[in-house]
């Protein structure tokens, strides 16, 4: 066994009862060896079998091969603990290989039937002849053309969520199998493909595709083989879908991928929230000529602090790393902002800070919106509830909240007042802000369950730690 690939290995716990294959019941090995798991040898006896005898195979594939489906039970906590060297390691199934005569074990290796997770189509599929662990995502329509033509865009991308959070999970859970039916007739992988955004999903989530996913179509069924996370192939601990933790580039709101988000986290930890102190703006009108970040964040502030606007007013500042500037309609707004909040507040307060403007053209001018005070009132509730469900992990010993103000500035048209521009300032945060709860998964208590951002953050910064 030395040398080979650990991500290749199984891991089954030796006189504990926690065991997953019961004493006596087969598994096939890595080298299509039947073995027999006994808690005081490990394994007590081999036998041959005839592969030719399993069913059916992956077509015009490379060999494959599973890790272990002992995480289904412990989720991703437990499946560190076992890679930790406190379980005897042994040899696991070939992928496509499947044996009735492993039913028994496979079925007693989950309790139960299979459960949901949550809102989304997934299953853990216990009518299945793999040894392994098997989520079963429904149906699904397969192939680059035949996605492009769905009518029903949101199925497209719930479909494409659901395969993505089930191949997440997998790889933070030991591996496994991904089943899901075929919806669309006289399909052909060696012909269809599988689709563009579904490719393209695996490449965002994967350093390298082929290392880690492999497919096969049999019938109507359409597998996708997931091998185990690996620290060999990648220098972060666990799979990560979107970190949700956004920051400022210049004018844009851009989330940061799992690597900037370990460095993020990293800083953060390591400075405890002390570096979120700067300068402060200085109280006066500065020269408008000065073309510089700084002077464009003291204009924004200097505006923000206005008591009164002028309608078509320009503006003496334009979007920088600390400004934001928007115009919605009417009838959209209270919408809009609620939609915007989470990844801007975010990006501003994981970065430097910043203000946010509703109510300014293109053209930079003041332009504001129309609204009774009632609806004032809705929008301050709005901004408030948003914001304060925003998850926050804290490395200060404060532990405070979101430090925002948000007020509206009243526009004036030939000394009547025609609107409002919605103002929001958002300071720096010494913790990290994230606009929802980090999109990474696992397998756990049998079901398929996001990791909180607790639980994400501490196995992104222990990879680090080693």
């Amino acid at each position: 066994m030395q040398g080979m690939d650990p991500r290749y290995y199984g891991i089954f716990p030796v006189g504990d009862d926690h065991c997953h294959l019961p004493e006596g019941k087969p598994f096939l090995d890595i080298t299509g060896v039947w073995s027999f798991v006994n808690f005081e040898d490990t394994i007590s006896q081999r036998r041959r079998v005839d592969k030719s005898a399993c069913g059916a195979t992956t077509s015009g594939a490379s060999e494959h091969r599973l890790p272990n489906r002992n995480a289904a039970e412990g989720g991703l906590a437990a499946h560190r603990t076992r890679r930790a060297g406190k379980w005897k390691r042994t040899q696991v199934p070939l992928l496509g290989e499947e044996c009735t005569d492993v039913d028994l074990a496979r079925k007693e290796l989950l309790l139960g039937n299979c459960l949901t997770a949550g809102k989304m189509n997934i299953s853990i599929d216990l009518d299945t002849n793999y040894a392994e662990l098997v989520l079963n995502v429904g149906r699904v329509t397969l192939g680059e053309n035949n996605r492009k033509k769905m009518k029903d865009r949101q199925l497209s991308k719930q479909q494409n969520e659901n395969i993505s959070r089930a191949v997440c999970a997998l790889l933070n859970s030991g591996g496994g199998v991904i089943k899901a039916e075929v919806e669309n007739e006289d399909y052909s992988y060696k012909k269809d493909g599988i689709g563009l955004d579904l490719e393209n999903s695996f490449s965002d989530m994967l350093p390298f595709v082929p290392n880690f996913l492999d497919f096969m179509q049999n019938g109507n069924y359409f597998h996708i083989f997931v091998k185990s996370w690996s620290l060999e192939t990648s220098s972060l601990q666990i799979a990560t879908l979107s970190s949700n933790l956004y920051k400022r580039d210049v004018t844009s709101v851009k989330v940061m991928n799992a690597s900037a988000a370990l460095e993020f986290l990293k800083d953060k930890e390591k400075t405890g929230g002390r570096a979120h102190l700067r300068p402060k703006l200085p109280a006066k009108r500065v020269c408008v000529d000065v073309q510089e970040e700084s002077n464009m964040e003291a204009l924004a502030a200097d505006f923000f602090n206005r008591t009164e606007l002028n309608y078509k007013e320009k503006l003496t500042f334009t979007e920088s790393t600390h400004v934001e500037i928007k115009n919605f309609s009417t009838t959209k707004l209270l919408q809009r902002i609620r939609e915007i909040l989470p990844q801007y507040v975010s990006a501003f307060a994981n970065t430097d800070g910043g203000y946010l403007f509703v109510g300014l053209n293109e053209d930079k001018e003041i332009i504001g919106f129309k609204s009774e005070k009632s609806c004032l009132t809705k929008l301050e509730e709005v901004t408030k509830n948003s914001i304060g469900k925003l998850p926050v992990h804290h490395f200060c010993m404060e532990k405070g909240t979101i430090d925002y103000l948000c007020k509206f500035l009243r526009v004036y048209d030939k000394g009547s007042l025609c609107g409002y521009v919605y103002a929001l300032r958002v300071e720096r945060s010494c913790c990290a802000v994230f606009a929802k709860k980090p999109d990474s998964w696992h397998v756990k208590d049998n079901r398929v369950e996001p990791l909180t951002e607790k639980e994400w953050i501490q196995f992104m910064v222990d990879s680090e730690r080693g």
